[in-house]
């Protein structure tokens, strides 16, 4: 088991986002971090972080922190853990 996993650009999101979820869980440690970076495409939705961040919470992952960017170009970083 890991105590963190980075998920950079990853659309695991869009597919089966549950089941994604799950398997992560499975390999993190207990209260191992999820470390969510994403740089948002121009045609998507300004809020996918919110999007994604409920998600994650739906999923038994706890928000830590979240940074926002919006220049040079929009992403963001959201810090979590899974919770067992």
């Amino acid at each position: 088991q890991f105590d963190k996993t980075v998920a950079y650009n990853v659309n695991f999101f869009w597919q089966n986002p549950i089941k994604e979820l799950v398997l992560i869980s499975q390999y993190l440690k207990p209260a191992g971090k999820l470390i969510v970076f994403y740089q948002t495409p121009p045609w998507a939705d300004p809020g996918i972080a919110n999007q994604i961040k409920l998600l994650l919470e739906q999923n038994n992952v706890s928000i830590l922190d979240t940074v926002l960017r919006q220049e040079p170009e929009a992403s963001f970083c959201i810090i979590a853990a899974c919770s067992r």
